[in-house]
């Protein structure tokens, strides 16, 4: 697969399996799954890092934070589903107001 392809498939597999959300007040993008497989994969396409294994359902974590979530968001915004594309503005929009001095990443609201 092509880059583009790579990336198509890891946007949509975040579109099934992902979470965004504000740990300590921060953007924050995560994945969990029984398998480290694809997670490696999003590391590669993405960043961020892999956690685990826990002892839990879900032995593994992909975990993205900072600039890197930031950047994240910004490049699948286009490429989700409107339910995602609102999840992502209220916690993006959630994270400015917990966060005043949050570096300006040229993030900007989407329409």
């Amino acid at each position: 697969m092509d880059d583009f392809d790579w990336f198509a498939w890891a946007v949509g597999f975040w579109e099934g399996e992902g979470c965004v959300g504000l740990p300590g007040g921060y953007l924050g993008i995560s994945a969990p799954q029984k398998e480290r497989e694809p997670l490696d994969r999003l590391v590669t396409v993405f960043g961020g890092k892999v956690g685990g294994p826990y002892n839990t359902g879900c032995k593994y974590q992909w975990q993205l934070t900072g600039h890197g979530a930031w950047t994240f968001a910004e490049r699948v915004m286009p490429y989700v589903s409107e339910r995602r594309r609102v999840q992502l503005q209220e916690k993006i929009d959630r994270a400015k107001r917990r966060r005043p001095a949050l570096p300006d990443y040229g993030f900007h609201k989407f329409p």
